[in-house]
């Protein structure tokens, strides 16, 4: 089954009947980091998407559904003169997943900006959660651990900044991708967490894994952490 809800209540309603009837699920977001089998995913596919993807401009401070586009938030709160989310203007995914992974980049990450996140959890129940509570560490949240759940609602704490300065900021960092990543081709994205300090793209080079295939999936010949 693939469920796209229309609402958080849909959303609440669609994950109560399938918990009542033992059906297995998984959610998805925008599909980046994502590598699917050929055979798919049996039980129900939940993806955030249209009627989660809401978004309130209160001055400095944003309130955006789990399903709304991170590239699109980085460019639209730009027409606001909103700073603080550029690093995420090349990441193609969805803030909900974001907020579940703490996605970042270029020096920064969503712990840096998160007020505080609205989560189901998988029994049902809502809660908001605070950054604090959230545990944030790299590419990792409460979420995936000790608490399991997925983010329907994040609000955001940005500053003012000079719309100039922000759109070359994200025109910068996607200037970066398009010269160093495989864009253009269907991609799962970047599939490794960094072994810090070291970057698992280089060490998948110096494997000479670049361009290693199995099945209908390689190895990216441009970026050894991709797919």
């Amino acid at each position: 089954m693939f469920i796209q809800p229309k609402s958080i209540d849909g959303l609440k309603d669609a994950l109560k009947i399938l918990k009542e009837n033992n059906i297995p699920i998984s959610v998805i977001g925008r599909g980046s980091n994502l590598l699917i089998p050929d055979e798919g995913i049996r039980g129900a596919v939940i993806q955030f998407g249209k009627g989660l993807d809401h978004l309130e401009v209160d001055g400095d401070q944003i309130k955006v559904g789990g399903g709304y586009p991170l590239v699109r938030l980085a460019a639209i709160i730009s027409r606001d003169e909103l700073s603080g989310f550029e690093f995420a203007g090349g990441i193609p995914g969805s803030v909900g997943g974001a907020v579940y992974m703490n996605a970042g980049a270029h020096g920064s990450d969503i712990s840096k900006v998160l007020v505080k996140a609205h989560i189901l959890f998988e029994d049902g129940t809502t809660e908001w959660l605070s950054n604090e509570e959230m545990k944030f560490n790299y590419r990792k949240s409460v979420l995936q651990d000790e608490r399991k759940g997925f983010c329907i609602e994040a609000i955001f704490q940005l500053e003012k900044g000079h719309k100039e300065d922000i759109l070359a900021e994200l025109k910068k960092h996607k200037d970066y991708r398009r010269e160093t990543q495989p864009w253009d081709y269907p991609c799962a994205g970047s599939i490794f967490r960094n072994p810090l300090p070291n970057h698992a793209g280089k060490l998948v080079e110096d494997l000479g894994l670049k361009g290693f295939q199995i099945g209908g999936a390689k190895i990216s010949e441009m970026h050894g952490n991709y797919c």
